[in-house]
């Protein structure tokens, strides 16, 4: 079993039972996530081994706020690049975190970890419009703006580098 297929095994089992409106939590907030996450990637011509870690991340990415889940589970899962649970760590909001000072720590820790929250907000953003919540539109939009800039840059500067 690769790592992402560990990643997404540790999803399934605690985040089993939660809901995500009227679906499952994984099929209403984490596939798609994943699914957004890997277009981002694969559309930014990253590597195979950079996709999987980013896959990796955004099925584990929600695991320390909404489960029993640790850091120190993710990073003993087979095969697990430092990566993930460093990322992952870093999309945990601490309680009382101000958004802007989460968002960039996010930045600081790695572009993984910055796509899979840009990842995250395009489907939340989808989803605050379908229930027509304003106040989260316009973070999750807020969110999207500031996340895509970069991670458009470092596309950039990626490209630049070869």
């Amino acid at each position: 079993m690769t790592f992402v297929e560990e990643a997404e095994k540790l999803a399934l089992q605690h985040h089993h039972g939660q809901k995500y409106r009227d679906q499952t939590y994984m099929d209403g907030h984490i596939y798609p996530v994943v699914m957004q996450a890997e277009l981002i990637a694969r559309g930014a011509k990253l590597s195979e081994t950079e996709v999987d870690c980013i896959m990796a991340i955004a099925y584990c990415h929600d695991l320390i706020e909404d489960t029993t889940v640790s850091i120190d589970m993710i990073r003993d899962l087979d095969r697990v690049p430092l990566c993930v649970p460093n990322a992952v760590a870093a999309l945990t909001k601490m309680d009382g975190q101000p958004h802007g000072e989460y968002l960039e720590a996010i930045i600081r820790c790695s572009i993984y970890a910055t796509i899979v929250k840009l990842a995250d907000s395009l489907v939340n953003l989808r989803t605050s419009l379908c229930s027509g919540a304003s106040q989260n539109i316009l973070q999750y939009s807020n969110n999207i703006n500031y996340l895509s800039t970069v991670v458009c840059r470092e596309i950039e500067r990626r490209k630049g580098a070869f």
